[in-house]
């Protein structure tokens, strides 16, 4: 799971004015084993126990929600997608999980099994985010492999 601060809001119009409020948000993202409850408890524990020691009111809001379940690891779009893989990059792809809040979960809160996939160069939720032009040609090349390929395959 991943805890990445992502915004935060002015709250004032002005250089020279201390602000009142300071509003921030955290993007979460949850291995689907990872209860989105114990994640809630545990972060009003911190904010009553900053509260407490800084004598200062803290409001937790959850402004989005998107909790995804795990598919199971034999299913047709896993073992696909493992087979394209390995006919494109040449290693054996094994499930592991990734969080929510990506286009697979709501699929998968429709009760539809969806993989999530990508070649990556280990910079998302970063500044500086980035993305390879070769490894995204190759992925394009394994997402064709998978829909052309024979179901069976």
């Amino acid at each position: 799971s991943t805890f990445t601060p992502s915004k935060h809001e002015a709250n004032v119009p002005s250089v020279n004015v201390v602000p009142g409020n300071d509003t921030f948000y955290l993007d979460c993202r949850l291995l689907p084993q990872v209860s989105a409850d114990d994640v809630r408890s545990k972060v009003l524990e911190l904010a009553a126990a900053v509260a407490d020691k800084r004598n200062v009111a803290v409001a937790v809001d959850i402004v989005q929600q998107q909790a995804a379940s795990a598919i199971p690891v034999d299913s047709p779009v896993v073992t696909r997608l493992q087979a394209a893989i390995n006919r494109v990059y040449g290693v054996q792809a094994r499930p592991v999980g990734i969080g929510g809040a990506t286009v697979a979960a709501l699929l998968r809160q429709r009760g539809l099994h969806a993989a999530v996939w990508s070649c990556l160069e280990n910079t998302c939720h970063q500044p500086h985010e980035r993305s390879s032009l070769t490894a995204t040609i190759k992925d394009a090349q394994v997402f064709a492999h998978m829909l052309m390929s024979p179901a069976h395959a």
